[in-house]
């Protein structure tokens, strides 16, 4: 497929209601995340945690990561 990027969701998640997830975003196993979130191009290694109403830009929750309700993560940045 030329043009696209695949959106990756593994094993055990959990994406509630109203989540937004554009291309090229990744979602590992065992993730949860919250309703009202917004993932642009965002990477969630497993088991990361993100909670209701938060924006995640290009960036990176690393596994075990967790960001809070209304969080705004920037771009290029890493959530250990």
């Amino acid at each position: 497929m030329v043009g696209t990027q695949p959106v990756r969701i593994g094993n055990n998640s959990v994406l509630q209601d109203r989540v937004y997830v554009s291309k090229g975003a990744s979602i590992g196993n065992s993730v949860f995340v919250g309703p009202n979130t917004i993932l642009q191009e965002a990477t969630l290694q497993d088991r990361a945690f993100v909670s209701m109403g938060a924006t995640i830009r290009s960036s990176t929750v690393s596994s075990g990561g967790f960001v809070a309700a209304g969080a705004v993560v920037t771009p290029g940045s890493q959530v250990l």
